[in-house]
């Protein structure tokens, strides 16, 4: 039936925490900004089509995407470089 079912190893949640904390969280912030400030320019009942949500997203991209929060997740979930 073409099931594939996907989990987590046990114990291993911890190697993800980086892109929920550099990646994930500060890029749907940074989208819902981006989303309030498309409606507050084009005014409040614009509707958001299939062709503006590529410049919002490439600009939410270009806030989240920063080597600062890269790194800043890494340390913040205690893993470092060895290098």
């Amino acid at each position: 039936n073409n099931i594939y079912v996907l989990f987590f190893p046990f114990h291993s949640s911890h190697i993800l925490q980086p892109l929920d904390i550099s990646i994930f969280s500060p890029l749907y912030q940074y989208y819902i900004a981006e989303i309030n400030e498309f409606i507050h320019v084009n005014g409040y009942y614009t509707h958001i089509i299939q062709a503006n949500i590529f410049p919002i997203v490439q600009q939410a991209c270009k806030k989240a995407l920063t080597k600062a929060n890269i790194i800043h997740g890494f340390k913040y979930t205690g893993i470092y470089l060895f290098n």
